[in-house]
Parts: structure tokens; C-alpha cells; sequence
């Protein structure tokens, strides 16, 4: 009898893309949620292709958030609002 997985954390998401074995899928089901819902607060013209951009950086710069000792759905949510911020401040 096979358990089922448990979802995916913010923490285990960032580990596995840090360490290159994360599974993209798991990690986009575990940040996606969260980054779109911040989006939509930001009321942004294009809500799917801001959460692509956020969801690039979070992968480009996953090797920095150890380093900021702070948990990682913070992390998350900080460089998020970055990205968002900036897009609002260009449309």
C-alpha cells in the first residue's frame, strides 16, 4: 500500500532547487499559490506572466537565501514583492 506525499514546503522547494534535485512541478505547487495571491494584491496587468518573473528569480537566486538565515516563505514572499513592485512601478 503506497502512502500518499505530503505537500511540498517552501523550505523543502527551495532545498531541492538549491541542491538541483528538486522536482520543478512539486516546487511550483508549493510557491505558486502564494505568489499569485500576492500578485493579484498588487492588482498587476498581467498577473501570470509577473508570478513567471518572480518564480525565475526565486530559481536564479535560491542559492542566496541560506545565507539570509531568514524562513524561507519570507524569502519567498521578499523577492516577490521585489519583482512586483517593480512591475507596477513600469506599467
Amino acid at each position: 500500500m503506497s502512502s500518499p506525499q505530503s505537500p511540498l514546503t517552501c523550505e523543502d522547494a527551495l532545498r531541492g532547487l538549491i541542491g538541483g534535485q528538486g522536482d520543478l512541478r512539486a516546487c511550483l505547487s508549493a510557491l505558486l499559490p502564494t505568489l499569485y495571491a500576492l500578485a493579484q494584491r498588487h492588482a498587476l496587468p498581467n498577473v501570470e506572466d509577473a508570478v513567471g518573473y518572480a518564480m525565475q528569480d526565486i530559481r536564479d537566486h535560491c542559492h542566496c537565501w541560506p545565507r539570509t538565515g531568514l524562513p524561507a516563505r519570507t524569502w519567498v514572499l521578499g523577492l516577490a514583492q521585489r519583482r512586483f513592485q517593480q512591475a507596477r512601478l513600469a506599467a
